[in-house]
């Protein structure tokens, strides 16, 4: 209420006035908005749904808070393994998934391998040969659970090349050398890799010639 007064007389007028806090500001992504009012984003941590939130007191914005987040069942997840592995060769294999909330496990791993029941990291040496060994992991958490399937195979490792001209290969497979049989005989030999050794040089491959041409020189004359 103000009042205006002269020696004429005087002049009264009424108005009302709001005082409010200043608003927020925009701030990490979150739009400004008035005092005492929620500005929200959904960028929930991974595996998790929902928003979050930051509420305008006083014109200034609250901490991030994540109570509207809500937990998710484990999203599907998958392994890439190479086509073969080597026996007794460490090795490790990462799931396909940027973050899992739960725990890993797996009853089904070959020989010589575990499992990170955190990360679902499958690593470690191998002590048995398998071929396609199906291999099952499951994610868990209080919402649900997700599972991947795949197979895994672990072989001999190779041979390596040796000093005497023999490649190396992998094993069960036989490395030539050109050319190598003995005089008289056509082919070549070879050593077989087994179980990552190679055998002694085998020759069962080379073939029998017949006899070569040949010829005698003799003197003009003998006495």
């Amino acid at each position: 209420t103000v009042t205006q007064s002269n020696d004429g007389g005087s002049q009264t007028t009424v108005f009302l006035l709001t005082l409010v806090y200043p608003p927020c500001s925009s701030e990490d992504g979150y739009e400004g908005v008035e005092s005492g009012e929620e500005s929200s984003l959904s960028n929930c941590p991974e595996g998790y749904g929902g928003e979050t939130y930051r509420i305008c007191f006083n014109g200034t914005f609250s901490e991030i808070l994540m109570d509207r987040c809500v937990l998710l069942p484990p999203p599907s997840f998958s392994y890439s393994p190479e086509s073969s592995y080597y026996l007794y060769q460490s090795f490790s294999l990462s799931p396909n998934v940027t973050s899992i909330i739960g725990s890993f496990s797996s009853s089904s791993l070959p020989q010589g391998l575990s499992i990170d029941t955190t990360t679902g990291v499958i690593s470690g040496t191998p002590q048995a040969v398998a071929t396609n060994h199906m291999v099952t992991v499951s994610a868990v958490n209080e919402k649900g659970s997700s599972t991947s399937e795949f197979s895994l195979t672990i072989r001999y490792p190779p041979c390596s090349s040796t000093e005497d001209g023999y490649e190396g290969v992998e094993s069960g497979e036989k490395s030539y050398k050109a050319n190598s049989c003995a005089m008289g005989y056509s082919g070549n030999t070879y050593r077989l890799c087994t179980e990552g050794e190679f055998s002694e040089i085998q020759t069962d491959e080379c073939v029998l010639l017949p006899p070569p041409s040949f010829s005698y020189s003799p003197e003009s004359s003998y006495y």
